[in-house]
């Protein structure tokens, strides 16, 4: 039996649910949006082993009969507000979610993704500092709250730099511009992650795992995600990948303890692969729907425990 925790106001889990029922994958579903209204739990340790129950109003599930557990919290400020204060509910939210969250640190079954595995994607600095002792290729990075080391950069590169969010909120990737440069720094003292531009092609790796799934993102778009008018129409395809690259985002999900997760990479003219990022909670079904690859599928058979990890 496989766990499923989160909100079906969320697109992706909306999508992975949907494809559960069509493989016709039995699953229990917790509604992040009410939790814990409407549920009871009870987990103990006997010795050395946990054990206990989650039941809803329509189901129970014993922690022994679970294969998987696919978690994506939901956000607090979307969520039915036990209280009226919206820090109070905050507060309450981030404490259910650990409470969930302890229950699931002591499965011994598959979880996507481990609470404590997911921490080094809230600092992407820090998560490229881990890619490059990797001996991987990253972007020459900048973080920084000085304009003056921010425009050296800028000068350094030629003008050719992007900036985005260091942390895990997301403003998408943008081109610096002279204009941007002035405006980063003249809003608030918050450090600025600026990196210089890559040339090349954007390739998303899903790591399920172990099995990978390549798509090749044909875009002429600084951030594909967010085409400007007049570009060329997005398209996504399955791209073939040497062994020693698929090997080597294997062992990046590893690395980081990640059962499943999106690789960004970016491929140069000369065939040169530039590591980004290691997402613990990757979009896939945008990917999925573009390329006709059945991510969801390797993702449900990992939770049913029927691939090697």
């Amino acid at each position: 039996m496989i766990l499923v925790c989160g909100s079906l106001a969320d697109p992706v889990m909306s999508h992975f649910y949907d494809r559960l029922l069509e493989f016709q994958v039995p699953f229990r579903f917790v509604d992040q949006r009410n939790y814990p209204d409407g549920y009871q739990v009870d987990c103990h340790w006997k010795d050395s082993s946990f054990a206990g129950w989650l039941e809803s109003a329509h189901w129970r599930v014993d922690f022994e009969e679970l294969t998987g557990v696919y978690v994506r919290h939901f956000p607090s400020k979307q969520r039915i507000n036990p209280v009226a204060d919206q820090g109070q509910a905050a507060a309450l939210h981030g404490e259910h979610d650990y409470g969930l969250e302890s229950i699931f640190a002591a499965l011994k079954c598959p979880i996507v993704n481990r609470f404590a595995s997911c921490f080094s994607n809230q600092s992407k600095p820090f998560q490229a500092w881990q890619l490059a002792q990797l001996d991987l290729c990253v972007p020459s990075t900048l973080v920084t709250g000085s304009l003056p080391e921010a425009r050296s950069f800028y000068e350094q590169w030629n003008g050719q730099v992007i900036y985005k969010s260091a942390g895990a909120g997301f403003i998408g990737t943008r081109l610096l511009t002279e204009e941007a440069l002035a405006g980063l720094f003249c809003k608030s003292g918050a450090p600025v992650q600026l990196q210089e531009l890559i040339p090349g092609t954007d390739i998303r790796v899903h790591v399920v795992g172990d099995q990978l799934f390549a798509t090749r993102i044909l875009s002429d778009a600084v951030d594909y995600r967010f085409p400007r008018p007049g570009s060329t129409p997005l398209r996504m395809e399955q791209a073939a990948l040497s062994k020693t690259i698929c090997s080597t985002c294997i062992r990046v999900s590893k690395v980081f303890g990640l059962l499943f997760a999106g690789i960004d990479l970016r491929e140069t003219p000369g065939g040169q692969f530039y590591f980004f990022e290691a997402n613990p909670a990757p979009a896939f079904p945008f990917y999925e729907c573009r390329s006709g690859q059945l991510i969801s599928k390797a993702l449900a058979d990992l939770l049913r425990g029927r691939r090697f990890l």
